[in-house]
């Protein structure tokens, strides 16, 4: 079973806020979030990290418990598999669909992944099929735990009701499975979500953590 965490880190833009949450960092993650000039970056980094710490506690996971976290704008994710295979394999994605430019899939994408976008009737379909499959194939470079250095054309997604992965490298032959995520919250209409994990089982459930009062909701 693979859990799915979000949080908006806006509120770790104050400096106290931030501050609070970068005390309870280890000295590795602390180096990182050092690293970043940017304030949102410097957040986003921080508050993946509490992601998964928060997801350790709620699901008492130890520390070589599968996992994986993505930031885009304003928002942090973070999934874990919190049962089933020991040697479970997980990747997830989240990407805020900003400008779009059409030479995109021509850098990065196979060509019937192209064709997929280019069939799409509107520029904003486009957009979002772009984007959809951008996540679902990150998604399965981080599961892979290849991450950048798996080639994007060396497999291909299919988008559909479920998107599948078409093709894949023969020293990846294991079963891996996509899920789109989707929230009904309006803020995140202009991000897409993705998790791709040899497990069979994915929470449909998006868990909301709140940066700005430390509660932890359901959405």
């Amino acid at each position: 079973m693979v859990k799915i965490w979000i949080g908006n880190v806006t509120p770790l833009l104050e400096s106290e806020k931030l501050d609070d949450y970068y005390k309870q960092l280890p000295d590795h993650r602390k180096k990182k979030a050092d690293k970043q000039m940017i304030p949102l970056k410097k957040a986003q980094s921080v508050g993946a990290w509490i992601l998964w710490c928060k997801i350790k506690e709620e699901y008492n996971l130890s520390e070589e418990s599968t996992y994986s976290l993505s930031h885009s704008g304003d928002y942090v994710i973070c999934s874990a598999i919190i049962s089933g295979e020991k040697d479970g394999q997980l990747g997830c994605d989240i990407q805020q669909m900003v400008d779009y430019n059409k030479e995109l899939p021509n850098r990065f994408f196979t060509t019937l992944e192209i064709e997929s976008i280019e069939q799409q009737p509107t520029n904003h379909q486009q957009k979002e099929a772009f984007y959809r499959l951008w996540v679902l194939k990150e998604s399965f470079q981080k599961a892979t735990r290849q991450g950048m250095k798996l080639e994007l054309r060396s497999f291909e997604v299919t988008l559909g009701n479920p998107s599948v992965i078409k093709k894949q490298p023969k020293e990846f032959p294991r079963k891996y499975y996509c899920h789109e995520i989707e929230t009904k919250k309006p803020e995140l209409e202009e991000y897409k979500i993705a998790v791709c994990t040899t497990e069979t089982e994915v929470d449909d459930v998006i868990h909301e953590y709140s940066f700005k009062d430390k509660s932890l909701n359901d959405k």
